[in-house]
């Protein structure tokens, strides 16, 4: 392993005996480094899980008890760069990947195939290499996920955030900005406190008295520079 750092690894699985064996392997690969293994065995379980307590890698299978597994990606957006999938189904490696998962395990699997995940995910903390490529808001039971390729900008609202689609349509996340920002891609830009851009959806920006800038993106939208990022956006647009 790369790092030291403590684990905390969930998988939902519901084979038993499956289960056992990647407990088994992560504690033989990951020693004293593992500081928890917890086991859910259906997506509503898995799901409660997260909510409730963080956990650092996610070991998922897709297919669950006969649902599909990746709704908890769509359920909890962030985990996606910090998941690996495990599966006998290797059809769905292409759809994992687009969740931006950060590696395909197949069944059966040995140990050395699982450390090499393990060694993936290492590598990649504490900044995430795969970003989320989707956002998922949820209305009671229902989930919608949207693109980020569709986003053109995220601005904070206390503990949510506003987030504005280039087609002018502003939806409301459950997570602030904060939370948010570590699972984006690079295209991406944290400009203000209250604010992140996609880059490509900038025209320009403009100057005004008293040291102040704002982005002006293609349909219309403003957005305030903190005068921290002012000397950055500038050199982006040179």
């Amino acid at each position: 392993m790369t790092s030291e750092t403590p684990i905390r690894l969930l998988s939902i699985e519901d084979e038993p005996l499956i289960a056992q064996r990647l407990k088994r392997f992560a504690t033989s690969i990951l020693g004293e480094q593992l500081v928890s293994f917890s086991l859910c065995e259906s997506i509503e379980e898995g799901l409660e899980f997260l909510e409730a307590r963080p956990a650092d890698l996610l070991l998922l299978d897709p297919n669950l008890q006969g649902e599909d597994g990746f709704k908890v990606l769509e359920r909890v957006t962030s985990y996606a760069a910090q998941t690996v999938i495990v599966s006998a189904h290797s059809e769905r490696a292409a759809t994992a990947f687009d969740y931006g998962v950060i590696d395909f395990v197949s069944k059966p699997f040995d140990e050395p195939r699982l450390a090499l995940a393990f060694e993936r995910f290492q590598t990649r903390r504490p900044k995430q290499a795969t970003a989320a490529k989707y956002l998922s808001f949820r209305t009671g039971r229902r989930v919608e996920v949207v693109p980020l390729e569709d986003v053109a900008l995220l601005r904070g609202a206390d503990k949510y955030s506003e987030v504005l689609l280039a087609s002018g349509d502003i939806k409301l996340h459950d997570k602030a900005l904060g939370k948010l920002e570590p699972h984006l891609p690079e295209t991406f830009l944290r400009i203000h406190k209250s604010y992140i851009v996609r880059l490509d959806q900038v025209d320009r920006y403009e100057s005004f008295p008293g040291n102040k800038m704002e982005l002006v993106l293609h349909n219309g939208e403003r957005a305030p520079v903190s005068r921290s990022k002012m000397a950055d956006v500038r050199a982006l647009f040179q």
